[in-house]
């Protein structure tokens, strides 16, 4: 295994638990959530991890909808 694929795979673990964390705590801690997904889809997008970042832009729509600005889950 390359030095790259462990950062690749340590991105997608990333991506993945802020996924989750945005998910899970997305009623129950807006703020938190909010910062964790935001956190994941920089990494999504720098990694080139689509699938990550498909379902985490997704996650961060609805929770900004939700609780955050309203308007910012059109970007």
């Amino acid at each position: 295994m390359t030095l790259n694929a462990c950062r690749t795979s340590k991105r997608l673990t990333l991506g993945a638990g802020c996924s989750r964390i945005g998910v899970a705590f997305g009623d129950a801690d807006p703020v938190h959530a909010l910062n964790a997904v935001r956190r994941g889809l920089v990494v999504a997008q720098d990694s080139g991890n689509r699938g990550n970042e498909t379902h985490l832009a997704s996650t961060l729509c609805r929770v900004e909808a939700k609780y955050g600005d309203p308007l910012a889950a059109f970007d």
